[in-house]
């Protein structure tokens, strides 16, 4: 999961300006508003990436069978779950798509 940190830059300083009381061009916040709709997602996927592929290096073999049904679990939400009820591909673009599948991810990571 890539989110461009030059976008999370260009969204910090619009807001700043603006708080400044300066003009922002309106092409400009309409793409701050973009971005910020994937903002959370991205972060939300990018946390179940990371704990997803940390998982070995920090379970211990006597925890592994408490654990082998959750990890199953999350193993099958990763691999089902990256299409739509019509059989698409969830994009950036489907942003309800997105968001009820990053939202699935968290609540199958925390357990």
């Amino acid at each position: 999961v890539h989110y461009s940190e030059s976008l999370v830059t260009f969204m910090r300083e619009v807001r700043q300006l603006s708080a400044l009381g300066c003009v922002i061009p309106k092409s400009f916040e309409q793409e701050v508003e973009r971005a910020h709709k994937h903002y959370r997602s991205a972060v939300v996927l990018k946390q179940a990436a990371a704990a997803y592929n940390s998982m070995d290096s920090q379970i211990i073999s006597c925890q592994l069978p408490m654990l082998i049904e959750d990890g199953q679990a999350l193993e099958k939400l990763l691999r089902e779950q990256k299409l739509t009820a019509d059989g698409k591909q969830i994009t950036w673009e489907d942003t309800k798509q997105l968001q009820k599948y990053s939202e699935n991810l968290q609540d199958a990571n925390s357990k």
